[in-house]
């Protein structure tokens, strides 16, 4: 279906087996202070073992142009990519399904629709717990924000894919989102993102994605994120998905022994960053070593992710 010049906006939630969460966000989409003929929302069930769609059919009447879809093939870029083939409007909003919207969310995205024209803009994210915390972990562990004031970002720097809303010709000129990248049901995964948007400047200009700090979501942070297992884990995966995302053809110098001892070298060196940290990281700065690894160490991660990726490809 083709995007309405009457339809400004299509919301897009794309969700896998978590109809709790997916009502949670419905009930924060019903109480929209946004016009109800300016936007439509649509849930992109991915191949949920659970009931989504009756979920969703509890939310008809309060929520705007309101539809479930079912898209069998498991992969957070599949949902996504249905999502914006399934949309009427001109521009598709993505949040995510464990994201909570301000009453003024659809309001202000409009408005930055309708004002500025970007190809592509999104705002922050906030942390919102549904579980107690570890007393070591930080609300900007869980939160996002990437600048302070409104404008067009860098093109080193990319809008996350929890609150980002994309002009959907411009989706169809790139071919959306790849789906060789990000989550497959509760793979961890990264990348799809961050694909699209290079694509987008390439196509259409350095300066094509915009960000308003006022567009914000609250998003949670989930149990398993509180944890230094998950940054290891979210850094490496990091780089790697960082380095298949590259658009250049560079290629490592080193051979695969040479790649492969570099790894080790910095998992070693990750280790002993470790052991400094427990025993000598400055203590009013780092109270805890988790906050030491999270906020130093971690980040030896994303080069071993980086060069894990170049092993991978070596000798193709």
């Amino acid at each position: 279906m083709s995007a309405s010049a009457d339809l400004p906006l299509s919301l897009v939630i794309c969700t896998y087996d978590r109809p709790d969460l997916v009502a949670q966000v419905l009930e924060t989409v019903a109480q929209q202070d946004a016009p109800r003929d300016a936007y439509e929302v649509l849930v992109i069930d991915n191949a949920s073992p659970r009931d989504i769609a009756g979920v969703v059919a509890s939310f008809e009447g309060r929520v705007p142009g309101l539809r479930c879809i079912r898209e069998e093939a498991v992969g957070l870029s599949h949902a996504r990519n249905r999502g914006w083939h399934e949309a009427r409007g001109e521009y598709v909003a993505y949040v995510d399904d464990d994201c909570k919207l301000p009453s003024e969310w659809v309001s202000i995205a409009l408005g930055i629709a309708s004002r500025i024209r970007p190809v592509m803009f999104g705002g922050p994210a906030r942390a919102f717990y549904m579980t107690p915390k570890p007393r070591w972990f930080l609300d900007d562990y869980g939160s996002v924000e990437f600048a302070k004031a409104a404008g067009p970002l860098p093109g080193d720097v990319t809008l996350s894919g929890m609150n980002m809303v994309i002009r959907k010709d411009c989706l169809a000129m790139v071919g959306g989102f790849d789906p060789a990248l990000g989550m497959t049901g509760m793979t961890m995964a990264y990348g799809e993102e961050t694909a699209l948007q290079q694509a987008l400047r390439e196509h259409v200009g350095g300066d094509c994605v915009y960000y308003d700090p006022a567009l914000l979501v609250y998003h949670l942070v989930r149990p398993e994120k509180m944890s230094v297992w998950w940054i290891i884990r979210r850094r490496f995966l990091g780089g790697l998905y960082g380095f298949r995302c590259r658009t250049d053809d560079a290629r490592p110098q080193a051979g695969r022994l040479g790649l492969f001892m570099k790894c080790v070298r910095i998992a070693v060196g990750f280790g002993l960053d470790v052991i400094r940290g427990a025993l000598s990281r400055d203590r009013s700065r780092f109270p805890y070593v988790q906050n030491y690894i999270w906020e130093h160490a971690s980040y030896r991660l994303e080069r071993l992710g980086l060069t894990w990726g170049q092993l991978e490809t070596c000798g193709r």
